[in-house]
């Protein structure tokens, strides 16, 4: 997924990725202005690893199957 497919639905200049970054670190994730989340610590619950680097991370939709 591009950068230009987050988007930004509250207005609040944090865009969708920085959200979930921000809600799902496990420490207090560091927000710079216009929203940029350079810090936190997240936890992979698909292997089990803990990634400090964002970069590290690949943000995805799950849809429930019915």
């Amino acid at each position: 997924m591009s950068r230009a497919d987050w988007v930004d639905a509250d207005h609040d200049s944090c865009n969708t990725r920085a959200e979930v970054l921000i809600l799902e670190s496990r420490i207090p994730a560091t927000v710079e202005a216009g929203c940029k989340v350079p810090a936190g610590e997240w936890y992979s619950y698909y292997d089990g690893i803990t990634v400090t680097a964002r970069s590290g991370l690949d943000i995805d939709r799950m849809v429930p199957l019915v």
